[in-house]
Protein backbone atom coordinates (compact mmCIF):
# COMPACT_ATOMS: atom_id res chain seq x y z
CA UNK A 1 0.00 0.00 0.00
CA UNK A 2 1.91 2.91 1.37
CA UNK A 3 0.03 5.39 -0.07
CA UNK A 4 -0.40 3.69 -3.62
CA UNK A 5 -4.08 2.77 -4.18
CA UNK A 6 -3.76 1.05 -7.39
CA UNK A 7 -2.23 -2.54 -5.68
CA UNK A 8 -5.01 -2.16 -3.24
CA UNK A 9 -7.90 -2.01 -6.26
CA UNK A 10 -6.09 -5.04 -8.09
CA UNK A 11 -6.18 -7.06 -5.41
CA UNK A 12 -8.75 -9.67 -5.43
CA UNK A 13 -10.61 -10.39 -2.45
CA UNK A 14 -12.89 -13.53 -1.68
CA UNK A 15 -16.77 -13.62 -1.52
CA UNK A 16 -17.90 -14.60 2.00
CA UNK A 17 -20.44 -17.12 2.79
CA UNK A 18 -23.83 -16.02 4.23
CA UNK A 19 -23.48 -16.75 7.89
CA UNK A 20 -20.11 -16.20 8.17
CA UNK A 21 -18.15 -13.30 9.76
CA UNK A 22 -16.81 -10.31 7.84
CA UNK A 23 -14.35 -8.02 9.23
CA UNK A 24 -13.81 -4.75 7.40
CA UNK A 25 -11.19 -2.84 7.79
CA UNK A 26 -11.50 0.92 7.51
CA UNK A 27 -9.11 4.18 7.70
CA UNK A 28 -9.55 7.67 6.77
CA UNK A 29 -6.64 8.55 4.95
CA UNK A 30 -7.61 12.26 5.23
CA UNK A 31 -6.03 14.61 4.28
CA UNK A 32 -8.38 16.91 6.33
CA UNK A 33 -11.87 14.52 5.68
CA UNK A 34 -12.90 11.86 7.73
CA UNK A 35 -15.20 9.23 7.37
CA UNK A 36 -18.34 7.43 8.20
CA UNK A 37 -18.17 3.71 6.73
CA UNK A 38 -21.37 0.99 6.71
CA UNK A 39 -22.60 -1.51 4.91
CA UNK A 40 -26.31 -1.34 3.46
CA UNK A 41 -28.62 -4.24 5.12
CA UNK A 42 -26.89 -5.54 8.04
CA UNK A 43 -25.68 -3.78 11.20
CA UNK A 44 -21.65 -3.69 12.66
CA UNK A 45 -22.06 -5.84 16.68
CA UNK A 46 -18.02 -5.70 16.78
CA UNK A 47 -16.49 -2.05 16.33
CA UNK A 48 -12.86 -1.17 17.37
CA UNK A 49 -11.60 2.16 17.00
CA UNK A 50 -8.22 3.51 17.57
CA UNK A 51 -6.85 0.52 19.76
CA UNK A 52 -10.33 0.32 21.71
CA UNK A 53 -13.02 -1.92 20.94
CA UNK A 54 -16.45 0.57 21.62
CA UNK A 55 -18.68 -2.65 20.80
CA UNK A 56 -18.40 -6.14 21.12
CA UNK A 57 -20.79 -9.32 19.97
CA UNK A 58 -23.24 -9.50 22.86
CA UNK A 59 -23.25 -5.97 23.89
CA UNK A 60 -26.75 -4.68 23.84
CA UNK A 61 -27.59 -3.07 20.59
CA UNK A 62 -25.85 -2.92 17.42
CA UNK A 63 -23.50 -0.17 14.88
CA UNK A 64 -24.73 1.23 12.24
CA UNK A 65 -21.70 3.11 11.64
CA UNK A 66 -17.75 2.77 11.70
CA UNK A 67 -16.96 6.95 11.92
CA UNK A 68 -13.21 7.94 11.72
CA UNK A 69 -11.62 11.08 12.06
CA UNK A 70 -9.02 12.06 9.50
CA UNK A 71 -6.03 9.39 9.88
CA UNK A 72 -7.89 7.08 12.25
CA UNK A 73 -8.29 3.47 11.75
CA UNK A 74 -10.10 0.58 12.88
CA UNK A 75 -12.64 -2.16 11.49
CA UNK A 76 -16.13 -3.56 11.84
CA UNK A 77 -17.26 -7.23 12.49
CA UNK A 78 -20.70 -8.66 11.22
CA UNK A 79 -22.21 -11.20 9.86
CA UNK A 80 -24.79 -11.76 6.66
CA UNK A 81 -26.93 -14.62 7.91
CA UNK A 82 -29.95 -16.26 6.40
CA UNK A 83 -31.59 -17.09 9.50
CA UNK A 84 -32.48 -13.78 10.24
CA UNK A 85 -33.70 -13.65 6.46
CA UNK A 86 -36.21 -16.39 6.88
CA UNK A 87 -37.25 -14.75 10.54
CA UNK A 88 -38.25 -12.44 9.11
CA UNK A 89 -39.77 -13.53 5.67
CA UNK A 90 -41.84 -16.09 6.75
CA UNK A 91 -43.07 -13.49 9.40
CA UNK A 92 -43.86 -11.62 6.44
CA UNK A 93 -45.33 -14.03 4.49
CA UNK A 94 -47.74 -14.83 7.23
CA UNK A 95 -49.34 -11.60 8.06
CA UNK A 96 -49.13 -10.73 4.44
CA UNK A 97 -51.13 -13.88 4.20
CA UNK A 98 -54.20 -12.80 6.49
CA UNK A 99 -55.44 -9.66 4.41
CA UNK A 100 -55.01 -10.90 1.51
CA UNK A 101 -57.35 -13.80 2.69
CA UNK A 102 -59.60 -11.55 5.09
CA UNK A 103 -59.73 -8.38 1.85
CA UNK A 104 -59.05 -9.95 -1.29
CA UNK A 105 -60.14 -13.75 -1.38
CA UNK A 106 -63.12 -14.38 1.10
CA UNK A 107 -64.71 -10.90 -0.19
CA UNK A 108 -64.97 -12.41 -3.88
CA UNK A 109 -66.06 -15.93 -2.73
CA UNK A 110 -69.09 -14.03 -1.12
CA UNK A 111 -69.97 -12.09 -3.94
CA UNK A 112 -69.03 -14.98 -7.08
CA UNK A 113 -70.36 -18.40 -4.99
CA UNK A 114 -73.93 -18.96 -3.58
CA UNK A 115 -74.38 -19.61 0.12
CA UNK A 116 -73.79 -23.40 0.32
CA UNK A 117 -70.58 -23.11 -1.77
CA UNK A 118 -69.45 -19.81 -0.34
CA UNK A 119 -69.56 -21.55 3.04
CA UNK A 120 -67.82 -24.63 1.67
CA UNK A 121 -65.23 -22.64 0.29
CA UNK A 122 -64.89 -20.17 3.18
CA UNK A 123 -63.97 -23.23 5.73
CA UNK A 124 -61.57 -25.22 3.17
CA UNK A 125 -60.06 -21.63 2.73
CA UNK A 126 -59.40 -21.52 6.84
CA UNK A 127 -58.47 -24.48 7.11
CA UNK A 128 -55.84 -24.71 4.55
CA UNK A 129 -54.38 -21.44 5.60
CA UNK A 130 -53.99 -22.61 8.99
CA UNK A 131 -52.50 -26.06 7.67
CA UNK A 132 -49.82 -23.70 6.61
CA UNK A 133 -49.20 -21.87 9.76
CA UNK A 134 -48.82 -25.17 11.57
CA UNK A 135 -46.83 -26.70 9.19
CA UNK A 136 -44.98 -24.15 7.81
CA UNK A 137 -45.28 -20.48 9.04
CA UNK A 138 -44.96 -21.51 12.95
CA UNK A 139 -42.35 -24.18 13.02
CA UNK A 140 -39.73 -21.81 10.83
CA UNK A 141 -40.62 -18.37 13.43
CA UNK A 142 -39.64 -20.76 16.46
CA UNK A 143 -36.56 -22.57 14.63
CA UNK A 144 -35.17 -19.33 13.31
CA UNK A 145 -36.01 -17.57 16.13
CA UNK A 146 -34.52 -20.07 18.53
CA UNK A 147 -31.47 -20.16 16.10
CA UNK A 148 -31.10 -16.59 16.53
CA UNK A 149 -31.41 -16.05 20.39
CA UNK A 150 -28.83 -18.77 20.73
CA UNK A 151 -26.45 -17.54 18.28
CA UNK A 152 -26.76 -14.50 20.28
CA UNK A 153 -26.05 -15.99 23.52
CA UNK A 154 -29.74 -14.62 25.12
CA UNK A 155 -30.90 -16.00 28.47
CA UNK A 156 -33.87 -15.46 30.36
CA UNK A 157 -32.16 -13.17 32.39
CA UNK A 158 -31.22 -11.03 29.39
CA UNK A 159 -34.13 -10.35 28.15
CA UNK A 160 -34.81 -7.36 30.52
CA UNK A 161 -31.59 -5.90 29.13
CA UNK A 162 -32.72 -2.82 27.24
CA UNK A 163 -31.91 -2.98 23.53
CA UNK A 164 -32.01 -6.43 21.58
CA UNK A 165 -33.26 -8.70 25.19
CA UNK A 166 -36.17 -6.18 25.52
CA UNK A 167 -36.99 -6.28 22.06
CA UNK A 168 -37.24 -10.08 21.78
CA UNK A 169 -39.33 -10.33 24.58
CA UNK A 170 -41.85 -8.04 23.24
CA UNK A 171 -41.77 -10.06 20.06
CA UNK A 172 -42.23 -13.36 21.77
CA UNK A 173 -45.01 -11.79 24.02
CA UNK A 174 -46.87 -10.43 20.99
CA UNK A 175 -46.26 -13.44 19.70
CA UNK A 176 -47.92 -15.80 22.27
CA UNK A 177 -50.78 -13.21 21.87
CA UNK A 178 -51.25 -13.78 18.07
CA UNK A 179 -51.55 -17.46 18.87
CA UNK A 180 -54.23 -17.21 21.54
CA UNK A 181 -56.10 -14.78 19.18
CA UNK A 182 -55.93 -17.14 16.49
CA UNK A 183 -57.09 -19.67 18.16
CA UNK A 184 -60.49 -18.23 19.80
CA UNK A 185 -60.65 -17.22 16.56
CA UNK A 186 -60.85 -20.44 15.14
CA UNK A 187 -63.39 -21.74 17.99
CA UNK A 188 -65.76 -18.47 17.82
CA UNK A 189 -66.01 -19.24 14.15
CA UNK A 190 -67.06 -23.15 14.91
CA UNK A 191 -69.69 -21.98 17.44
CA UNK A 192 -71.07 -19.57 14.63
CA UNK A 193 -70.00 -16.17 16.92
CA UNK A 194 -69.51 -13.90 13.88
CA UNK A 195 -68.88 -11.06 15.36
CA UNK A 196 -66.50 -12.62 17.91
CA UNK A 197 -64.46 -14.05 15.54
CA UNK A 198 -64.10 -10.88 13.88
CA UNK A 199 -63.17 -9.07 16.48
CA UNK A 200 -60.33 -11.92 17.15
CA UNK A 201 -59.30 -12.02 14.01
CA UNK A 202 -58.67 -7.94 14.18
CA UNK A 203 -56.62 -8.53 17.25
CA UNK A 204 -54.58 -11.51 15.37
CA UNK A 205 -53.71 -8.95 11.79
CA UNK A 206 -52.53 -6.05 14.04
CA UNK A 207 -50.36 -8.13 16.72
CA UNK A 208 -48.80 -9.91 13.53
CA UNK A 209 -48.01 -6.87 12.11
CA UNK A 210 -46.25 -5.96 15.33
CA UNK A 211 -44.40 -9.32 15.53
CA UNK A 212 -42.86 -8.39 12.01
CA UNK A 213 -42.09 -4.79 13.04
CA UNK A 214 -39.90 -5.90 15.74
CA UNK A 215 -38.78 -8.96 14.36
CA UNK A 216 -36.76 -6.09 11.34
CA UNK A 217 -36.23 -4.13 14.83
CA UNK A 218 -33.88 -6.33 16.30
CA UNK A 219 -30.36 -5.95 15.70
CA UNK A 220 -27.98 -8.42 13.27
CA UNK A 221 -26.76 -11.21 15.05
Amino acid sequence: MNATAQPVRRKRHDAGEAGERARFWVIAAGPSDGIAFHVVGTVFDTVYREGAYTLKPGDAGGAQVLDLAPAQGGFAETTFPEVRFAHVAGAALWVGGQPALSLVILPLARRLLGPEAKDRFTAAAGRRFGMLTGAVFLPVQLATGWAMAWHRGVTWASLAEPGYGRTLAAELALFVVVMLAAAGHGLAHAKGRAELARSLAVVSLAGSLGVVLLATALPAT
